[in-house]
């Protein structure tokens, strides 16, 4: 055991006089604990026939079936964790409690709603809006309403990939409200059924704002009549980008087959992986150490994804089942770009394979774009890949690309 995080002995007791009382001392806190539970069950069950009544009412219900009411603990699970990690015998208490309640036969609507891609990436430069433009471009080909945003503010150039001047009213007058709706925002484009919304003549400043109207704007963007949308995010691992990463119903990220590409790569999926799990219905004080696991020299002990379930596996058995089924749920798919030989093809297969022995998730290897100079000549043209070199071998790889994404066909791994 780590004696640094052992309570400072005197150095005038003996060890078996401190030792006692140090049981004496745990047995006290295990009574306190004890008796703050006691108090806070019988509260829930004071409660639990007053929810019955009210819910009595409701049509088409079944009082014989119940539903589960969590009632969570004001024991401090960091300490609590800290004594199981060094104790294997330690008797962690409860953190939940259950109460039967009425089920409420809540009925789900249809869903008509869009389907939401966001393509994220580690660093710059990594070919995100060349993404985003020919694969909303394709989608519109399929038949599909597209509209593609370009929300990597301050860097904006969406447009310049789909073959449009920059447009002069971008997301960025949403955020700043002069104007009510997104779809005053929307761009034509020479793509028949694509539309864009830019953000390139938005300030910078616009970036602080829009950590406020994050939740918001991606509300509103699901209340477009579209079939699809296609988000260019910005670079990094910002908060909002995660965001807005994890919200999408398919995550792309762009990676290039370089050290400095890969290892920002790693970062952003580490970013999404725990973003992910902090947004699962759990107690706070999980909460808590799910926080905790996201610094790497944290004081658990905690170094892999692993750890971190095996310790809530100890502290909580149904928050771990959540956690997991969050996991469960996130399966990004990764494109690797400017691909020069088999060797940075191979790239993307060992990084699905270290993503699922280390963090436990399927990544999907979409494919891969070669390096190519039909790339920078489209760019100075101010035309997609696809429109100004329909038949090239570039063209074919983004169609391919398309395909697997859509399901239409198999990816590269697994």
């Amino acid at each position: 055991m780590d004696e640094s995080f052992l309570p400072y002995k005197p150095s005038n007791l003996r060890e078996s006089e401190w030792q006692s009382s140090q049981e004496e001392t745990d047995e006290e806190d295990a009574a306190l604990r004890h008796q703050t539970f006691q108090k806070e069950a019988l509260e829930s069950q004071e409660i639990a026939p007053i929810v019955a009544n009210k819910n009595s009412a409701h049509e088409n219900e079944d009082p014989n079936e119940s539903t589960k009411i969590e009632i969570t603990s004001e024991v401090p699970t960091l300490s609590i964790a800290l004594k199981a990690r060094d104790n294997p015998k330690y008797e962690i208490p409860s953190i939940t409690e259950q109460v039967a309640a009425p089920d409420t036969h809540t009925k789900v609507a249809l869903n008509t709603r869009p389907k939401l891609w966001a393509v994220g990436g580690g660093k710059g430069g990594v070919g995100k809006s060349l993404i985003c433009a020919n694969f909303a471009m394709l989608l519109a080909r399929r038949g599909h309403s597209v509209v593609t945003i370009d929300l990597d503010l301050g860097g904006s150039n969406l447009h310049t990939c789909l073959g449009i001047e920059p447009p002069k009213i971008g997301v960025g007058d949403w955020i700043v409200q002069r104007v009510a709706s997104l779809e005053e925002l929307l761009t034509p484009t020479p793509e028949p059924g694509l539309q864009m919304i830019s953000g390139s003549s938005d300030p910078i400043s616009v970036v602080g704002l829009m950590e406020n109207r994050g939740p918001e704007l991606l509300k509103a963007l699901r209340k477009l009549d579209v079939d699809d949308i296609v988000i260019d995010l910005g670079a990094g691992t910002h908060e909002m980008t995660i965001e807005f990463f994890n919200a999408a119903d398919q995550g792309i990220l762009s990676i290039l087959p370089e050290p400095t590409s890969v290892e920002n790569a790693y970062r952003f999926i580490r970013a999404v992986f725990f973003k992910k799990l902090r947004a699962a219905d759990i107690p706070f004080g999980i909460k808590e150490v799910v926080d905790a696991a996201m610094d790497q020299k944290n004081i658990l002990g905690i170094r892999t994804p692993a750890d971190l379930l095996a310790i809530v596996d100890r502290l909580d058995e149904a928050s771990s089942v959540k956690l997991r089924e969050q996991i469960k749920h996130l399966s990004p798919s990764i494109v690797i770009n400017q691909v020069r030989s088999q060797i940075d093809i191979d790239v993307g297969r060992a990084i699905c394979s270290v993503c699922r022995r280390y963090f436990g998730i399927d990544v999907k290897y979409a494919g891969y774009i070669d390096y190519d100079n039909s790339v920078w000549r489209a760019v100075r043209s101010k035309k997609a890949i696809i429109q100004e070199y329909p038949h090239s071998v570039l063209a074919n790889r983004i169609e391919h690309l398309t395909r697997a994404l859509l399901g239409e066909e198999k990816g590269l791994f697994p």
